[in-house]
């Protein structure tokens, strides 16, 4: 059975008298803590008795007693006992009754500890804190050996899950009843890491992320990283199920297994990553006949009756990974591949989109229209980019390709070709524009935009209807072209469709991203 605080005091071997805090007497202590830190609660679980001594971790000013106490009983400590400490020879030197002094305790902190019913002892100079430590070791000799049994428990759930093939989910249910609390498992930002383990509680993410030095424990519960490759992947939060049934203890044992789990589930993520890749490269190359499309793609784990889309991902090549997971975590079945750009092939959902579109380093995205599981992939292909390249000229994070901009499929596919388009017809305008700092381009796209109303366009440019018809007679001396003939209309338009797909093309410099399959 756990030793109370009044049964210490009436040890009368260790001498302990009580200055504060009488009314609770009866806390139990589930461990007795020396600290000569200046803030220790943060490294207490609740239930200890700390132990320090009066000049070197008892502070000497009144409100860093206060604050120091404060602490320790937010934490649930169980009480404070503070050495006497020895006369200096100054001290002694001058008269000194006695051999050693009382703890020095401002009155304020005093009646602050009987308010809270939250004991303050002394230790005298002579006993040393060792004796106190043993009596309460040996006093929760029992509660000892329940820890140890929980931590057997916990091995004994790592030898099922290898003898067994228990799944993850399973391997938790057994990690909670061993650990008595009830088990959360997180990414950094405290989101889903693993689609069958739930996130924490908003009461509990509010702990996240820990500072580096920072005590895994808080109110009723701990907070423990998972450590992979020298990085924290993510938390394991423990809750308890009623005070004091869980121990830091066996949260770090059960966050080792979480471990291994972890790794094993990010190991099968990359397998099928790189297996996904390798079936989309074959699709958007032709090299799978339109029959075996929906086979591959429904054996990927994408539902034959679901709407898909391609999407074309502006982000850099070292966050694929992160991408990867982060849609793997929350069950989200899609194929990754690298080439131009990251191409996604995931299920039409708006909350699918706004979670790729809200990763960490993702700039600007293209989606191509529904398709399919057997739909045609090489147009998705073509859409996803010239998507992509109108959120960039845009600045927009994700822009959808529009079945209103059918003129746009009359475009080829090819770099090449969509180069030669735009440097014959558009060419010419985008010299002038670079020679003499002019805005053509701009306002024949915006004329084009607004249907050819002049009025609208000059009030969308801010210019004078008499400075819009100038730009626009240049347009058409530079091009030998006319904005009143509908075939002049329709290679200008193109070649400005052309200018947006090339954009999908192109990274943030304007260097060319074509590329070819690397998983």
């Amino acid at each position: 059975m756990t030793i109370t605080v009044r049964q210490l005091v009436e040890l009368g071997h260790l001498g302990l008298s009580v200055c504060a805090g009488e009314r609770g007497l009866g806390r139990a202590v589930t461990w007795a803590h020396v600290s000569q830190l200046e803030q220790p609660a943060q490294w207490l679980e609740g239930g200890e008795l700390l132990i320090t001594t009066s000049g070197v971790g008892w502070p000497t000013e009144s409100e860093s007693q206060r604050d120091y106490v404060e602490k320790l009983i937010d934490r649930g400590a169980a009480g404070l006992a503070v050495g006497r400490r020895q006369l200096t020879n100054r001290e002694a030197a001058g008269g000194a009754g006695g051999r050693d002094v009382p703890a020095a305790i401002d009155p304020t902190v005093l009646g602050l500890a009987d308010t809270a019913g939250f004991p303050l002892l002394e230790i005298p100079y002579d006993i040393p804190f060792s004796a106190i430590t043993k009596v309460v070791a040996a006093s929760n000799v029992g509660a000892l050996r329940d820890g140890l049994v929980d931590h057997l428990r916990i091995l004994e759930t790592m030898r099922s899950t290898t003898e067994r093939g228990l799944s993850v989910g399973e391997v938790f249910d057994r990690l909670e009843n061993a650990a008595r609390c009830d088990l959360y498992l997180c990414d950094p930002d405290g989101e889903r890491l693993l689609p069958s383990i739930p996130p924490p509680p908003a009461s509990l993410r509010e702990h996240l992320p820990l500072k580096v030095g920072t005590s895994p424990v808080f109110d009723g519960g701990y907070a423990v990283p998972i450590v992979l490759a020298g990085e924290v992947t993510g938390y394991l939060l423990a809750r308890e199920k009623r005070p004091g049934s869980a121990r830091l203890a066996s949260v770090q044992h059960a966050s080792t297994i979480v471990a291994v789990e972890l790794s094993n589930a990010f190991r099968g993520w990359e397998v099928e990553r790189r297996e996904g890749a390798e079936t989309l490269f074959m699709l958007l190359t032709g090299e799978v006949y339109a029959g075996a499309q929906a086979r591959r793609l429904t054996k990927g784990g994408f539902d034959i009756d679901r709407r898909l889309v391609l999407l074309a991902v502006d982000q850099a090549e070292s966050l694929d990974a992160a991408l990867n997971y982060r849609l793997r975590s929350r069950g989200i079945t899609h194929q990754m591949l690298r080439r131009q750009h990251l191409f996604v092939l995931c299920a039409d959902e708006e909350a699918t989109l706004e979670l790729i579109g809200s990763a960490p380093g993702v700039g600007h995205v293209g989606v191509s229209t529904p398709l399919s599981v057997d739909g045609p992939l090489m147009v998705a292909e073509r859409q996803a980019q010239w998507g992509l390249g109108l959120a960039r000229r845009w600045r927009e994070r994700i822009v959808r390709y529009s079945e209103r901009e059918r003129l746009s499929g009359w475009l080829p596919l090819e770099e090449s070709q969509l180069e030669r388009i735009v440097a014959e017809i558009l060419g010419p305008i985008i010299e002038y524009d670079r020679a003499h700092d002019s805005d053509l381009i701009l306002s024949l796209r915006t004329l084009l935009g607004q249907d050819r109303r002049h009025d609208r366009t000059a009030a969308a440019l801010h210019i004078h209807t008499h400075t819009l018809a100038y730009r626009l007679r240049n347009i058409e001396r530079i091009t030998n072209r006319k904005l009143t003939r509908v075939d002049d209309i329709v290679d200008l338009s193109l070649a400005l469709r052309a200018e947006d797909l090339l954009q999908g093309f192109r990274d943030d410099h304007g260097r060319s991203t074509r590329r070819v399959f690397d998983p």
